[in-house]
């Protein structure tokens, strides 16, 4: 008998760890994509900015360049390297 309760309680505990496990998983996922949606809105952002004003500063420019890192670093794909390669041919001031 005693065996059967253990055996309710282990199946009962193994169960939540593995729904907690795959729940961190999809909250995981699901925070790198809030984190790259973030990152391309800042990068967006500031790159315009400096499109209107007609140049971007060095300071900028570097500060884009860590964001798009970043990016990467979330599993972002090219896009924010379209952006860069934008930023790194306008005038520096």
């Amino acid at each position: 008998m005693n065996n059967i309760v253990i055996a309710i309680i282990g199946s009962g505990a193994l169960t939540a760890l593995i729904t907690n496990i795959f729940n961190l998983i999809n909250g995981s996922s699901r925070q790198k994509k809030v984190n790259q949606i973030l990152l391309l809105g800042e990068m967006e952002r500031r790159i315009g900015n400096a499109r209107v004003k007609g140049s971007i500063s060095d300071e900028q420019l570097k500060i884009v360049t860590d964001i798009v890192e970043l990016y990467h670093a979330e599993g972002g794909n090219g896009y924010a390297d379209g952006l860069i390669a934008e930023a790194r041919t306008l005038p520096r001031t």
